[in-house]
């Protein structure tokens, strides 16, 4: 990564390094190295941000999230995604692109034990998936799902209120 950032400091492509920053994040977020993942998240926010890249700026945003999320920072991962599905949705990225960061806020709240909590915060993507929806196009489309379950499971154990029994089945085909 580093030869990756040199070389594109070299040849004049500083556009590039956001891009090259935001990949090491989500690399390191996936081998569980929150530190890292964080690290390289807010300098590739920096660099989108000095390069005008407003797209990228709100997915270095998204694997901040994530990364405060994972040791329990919650309150700064609720900022990151909200943060970020504004960003998308100001940019009037496609449906599937805000899925993301929507679907960091029920893993917030059920992190923090707010069952009822994450049963709202899931509405959304159960309603693209009830509308026919698929989670095809997003940065992590099993996630997507696999964070529903959660939620209804969770809501299912603690007695909450959960999506209707044909709903929780759509889920199983949602990502294709």
């Amino acid at each position: 990564m580093e030869r990756g950032l040199h070389v594109a400091r070299e040849v004049g492509k500083r556009d590039d390094e956001a891009l090259l920053l935001l990949n090491a994040a989500s690399v390191a977020h996936l081998q569980g190295d929150e530190t890292g993942a964080l690290t390289y998240a807010r300098d590739a926010f920096d660099r989108a941000v000095a390069s005008g890249q407003r797209d990228l700026e709100a997915f270095a945003l998204l694997v901040a999230g994530h990364a405060e999320l994972g040791p329990g920072r919650f309150d700064a991962a609720r900022r990151a995604y909200v943060d970020c599905r504004d960003r998308v949705e100001a940019l009037k990225m496609r449906r599937q692109q805000v899925l993301d960061p929507v679907s960091g806020l029920p893993r917030v709240a059920l992190a923090q034990g707010d069952t009822a909590g994450a049963l709202r915060q899931v509405d959304l993507l159960m309603a693209h998936v009830a509308e026919g929806g698929s989670f095809h196009g997003t940065e992590e489309p099993l996630l997507l799902p696999l964070t529903c379950w959660r939620v209804l499971s969770a809501a299912s154990i603690s007695g909450e209120s959960a999506a209707p029994p044909r709903d929780r089945r759509s889920l199983a085909a949602a990502p294709g």
